[in-house]
């Protein structure tokens, strides 16, 4: 079975993906966009060094925090303020309608957050847990998971979130190197960033797994 790469902390892990039809640099794009590497952290570190032309884009996700009404209304969702309008964060959100959200008070939900909330384009959500309020420009899903409850932010609700919510959250930092760097580059990088090829030889190793599901 194919498997995704993730990030939590510093390490990398796999889950189960839709098919077994992916490869390594397919599932690379839908986690990390266009990135080449990625570290998790706030900022790119200052070892080692990236070279001339280097681009880079940072944000925060968070995992599995809880959404809620005032009514009671309730729903478990990935939270993200990574800029999906650069384009490093290209094919990391597949856009269904509407708009990405470029500023403070916006907001993308995939169409589960939407259906749950009563919810569409040009309504604002009015959160009471975290009390969040934004304008909805957007419908879409994570290129790893359309299922799952998602929603894009732009202002600072992950950077100034309570408690549970910033225990949940990590910060990301996705950089596209200059040219087409080889293998051996990207893993020059490691472990600060990981990249590609990690993606690479974990699908190597888990190529001839057969994954069950058991409900």
């Amino acid at each position: 079975g194919a498997v995704a790469v993730y990030f939590e902390a510093a390490a990398v892990i796999t889950v189960l993906v839709r098919t077994n039809q992916d490869n390594a640099a397919a599932l690379w794009m839908r986690q990390f966009g266009r990135a080449d590497i990625v570290a998790t952290t706030a900022k790119p570190p200052s070892t080692p060094a990236l070279p001339a032309g280097s681009q880079s884009v940072s944000a925060n996700y968070a995992s599995s925090i809880g959404l809620a009404l005032s009514d009671g209304t309730a729903r478990l969702a990935d939270v993200t303020d990574m800029p999906l309008d650069n384009s490093i964060a290209h094919g990391i959100v597949l856009l269904r309608s509407g708009s990405i959200p470029t500023r403070s008070g916006q907001a993308l939900i995939s169409p589960s957050l939407a259906s749950a909330f009563h919810v569409h384009i040009g309504d604002t959500l009015h959160l009471s847990s975290p009390a969040w309020t934004e304008r909805i420009v957007g419908i879409g899903v994570r290129a790893t998971n359309w299922s799952e409850g998602f929603m894009a932010v732009r202002g600072n609700e992950l950077t100034n979130a309570s408690s549970v919510v910033a225990a949940n959250t990590m910060p990301v930092t996705l950089v596209k190197l200059p040219g087409h760097p080889s293998t051996a580059t990207l893993v020059s990088y490691a472990p600060t960033y990981q990249s590609i090829a990690s993606a690479e030889a974990v699908n190597h190793a888990n190529r001839n797994v057969d994954w069950i599901l058991v409900g």
